[in-house]
């Protein structure tokens, strides 16, 4: 039996506290994937319903379609043509495009297994989002971080600044 110091006072929580956090110990990555799906249909339906696409041509964001775009419609020409791609002539005086072609997995699908690449693009985007705010949810449960604590952080990451700014460039990811 465990001695009881006279000095520090016992205190236990509230039964509804211990309540809440016990629900959110038990569905804590369902109710993650809830929020971020509805915080996803929010922030991204144009993207879902094709009204926009995730390749920006405006005169700040250029970059996705110039330098990104570009090289995954020659990846995918190269996929078609030849199988995966392994060196290509058409890029600089000749380069290794292997290395450079698998970075990223939902980028991955999205060049080599749909047909229309500008509407893939948005639904990579959020899938690696989802993935992001899971995965760093099961990390935090990992080293046993309450949760609550958890489902919070993994929803913060994955709508960071980092995360969201990278989506457009997925060669830099």
């Amino acid at each position: 039996k465990q001695k009881k110091n006279p000095i520090v006072a016992q205190v236990s929580a509230p039964p509804s506290y211990t309540k809440f956090y016990n629900f959110f110990d038990r569905y804590g990555a369902l109710i993650l994937f809830s929020l971020l799906l509805i915080a996803v249909y929010f922030v991204y339906n144009d993207f879902i319903f094709l009204k926009k696409y995730a390749i920006f041509i405006d005169k700040n964001g250029s970059d996705s379609f110039t330098s990104t775009y570009t090289k995954f419609v020659h990846l995918k020409e190269m996929y078609l043509a030849q199988g995966f791609p392994k060196w290509s002539f058409e890029q600089g005086l000749g380069q290794n495009v292997f290395a450079g072609c698998v970075t990223d997995i939902f980028i991955t699908i999205a060049i080599f297994f749909t047909t229309n690449l500008y509407e893939s693009l948005g639904f990579a985007i959020i899938a690696q989002l989802l993935c992001c705010g899971m995965c760093f949810y099961w990390l935090l449960r990992e080293i046993k971080i309450s949760g609550f604590s958890a489902v919070m952080a993994g929803f913060m990451y994955a709508f960071c600044g980092y995360v969201l700014l990278t989506m457009p460039f997925p060669n830099l990811t």
